[in-house]
C-alpha cells in the first residue's frame, strides 16, 4: 500500500528515509547532463578567491579543444559566432564608439553602424561579417557573425587545381624515365598522379583553413574580451561583470557619493556639527 500523507514514520526510521530520498535525487539528477554558464562559474570563482580571468582562459581553451575535435574533413565551419555579456546598459554614443572599436580589432573592413531597433547596434560588411550590440533590460550583448565561405572554398580548390596539375607534371617527367615500351600506359600514370596530387592538395588547403580560421577566432575572440572589460568598466563595475551585486534602488546615491558631492547638498546637522 502506498503511503499518504498522513503516514507516521518512526525516528528510528527517519535517518534512513532520508537518505534514501537523497540517493534518489543524486541519480535522478545524474541522469541529466548540469551544466554551468561562464558567469555561473566566474561567480564561484569569485567566492573561491579564484580570478575569473583564469577561469574564462580555461573555458576558452576547453572550448577550442572541443571545437578542433569537432572539425570535419573539409575543417572547420566557415559560419561562425561569438558573443559576449555584460550587466549594465549602454548610450547610443558608446554603442558606436566601441563598434568601431571592435571593427578595428578583428578587423572588418567597410560597412557602417546602423540601428535596426532600439536598443540594437549593427556593423555589418557586406555579409561577410556582422558585429552587433543589443541592450535587453540590464543585460548588453556583444555579437560578432562571421561567414568565410569564400576563403575556405578558395583555399580547398586552390589547393586540390594545383595539387593536380603538380601530380599530373610530376607523373609526365616520370615517364620519361621509363623504357619506350611503358609509354602505353603513360594516360595511367599520369592520372594516378593528378589524383594523388589533388588529394595532397586539398589536404594541404584544409590544414591552411584551419590555421587560419584557428587564428580568426583567436582575434575575434580576443577583441570581444576587451569590448567586454572595457564596457563592464564604462558601466561602473569591475573588469568583469557585476553577478552577484544587486543594482542600486532608484533614485538611491551610489556608495561614496556623499563624500565625492557637492558640500553644500550634504546633510549640515552631522554629528561632528551639532553642539
Amino acid at each position: 500500500m502506498a503511503p499518504s500523507s498522513e503516514t507516521r514514520i518512526p525516528s528510528t526510521e527517519l535517518t534512513r528515509v532520508l537518505t534514501v530520498a537523497s540517493e534518489l535525487q543524486r541519480q535522478s539528477e545524474g541522469a541529466r547532463e548540469e551544466s554551468f554558464s561562464l558567469a555561473e562559474l566566474e561567480a564561484a570563482a569569485r567566492e573561491a578567491g579564484i580570478d575569473p580571468r583564469f577561469v574564462r582562459a580555461a573555458s576558452r581553451a576547453l572550448l577550442e579543444e572541443r571545437e578542433a575535435r569537432g572539425d570535419g574533413l573539409l575543417g572547420p565551419d566557415a559560419t561562425w559566432t561569438a558573443e559576449e555579456s555584460v550587466r549594465g546598459s549602454i548610450s547610443d554614443e558608446d554603442a558606436h564608439r566601441l563598434l568601431a572599436q571592435l571593427q578595428t580589432a578583428v578587423p572588418i573592413s567597410g560597412g557602417s553602424v546602423d540601428s535596426p531597433a532600439d536598443g540594437v547596434w549593427r556593423l555589418a560588411d557586406g555579409g561577410r561579417a556582422t558585429m552587433q550590440i543589443t541592450c535587453m533590460g540590464d543585460e548588453v550583448n556583444l555579437a560578432v557573425v562571421t561567414d568565410r565561405k569564400g576563403l575556405k572554398v578558395g583555399l580547398l580548390g586552390g589547393g586540390v587545381a594545383t595539387g593536380v596539375v603538380v601530380g599530373f607534371q610530376l607523373a609526365a617527367a616520370a615517364v620519361f624515365t621509363l623504357p619506350m615500351e611503358m609509354f602505353e600506359i603513360f594516360p595511367l600514370i599520369a592520372t594516378g598522379g593528378g589524383v594523388a596530387g589533388g588529394l595532397a592538395g586539398g589536404a594541404t588547403g584544409v590544414g591552411i583553413w584551419r590555421s587560419m580560421q584557428r587564428r580568426w577566432k583567436r582575434r575575434v575572440r580576443n577583441a570581444l574580451d576587451r569590448a567586454r572589460e572595457q564596457l563592464a568598466s564604462a558601466t561602473g563595475g569591475p573588469t568583469h561583470p557585476r553577478l552577484s551585486q544587486p543594482a542600486a534602488p532608484t533614485g538611491a546615491a551610489p556608495e561614496g557619493a556623499a563624500a565625492r558631492g557637492n558640500p553644500s547638498e550634504q546633510d549640515p546637522d552631522t554629528p561632528e556639527d551639532r553642539p
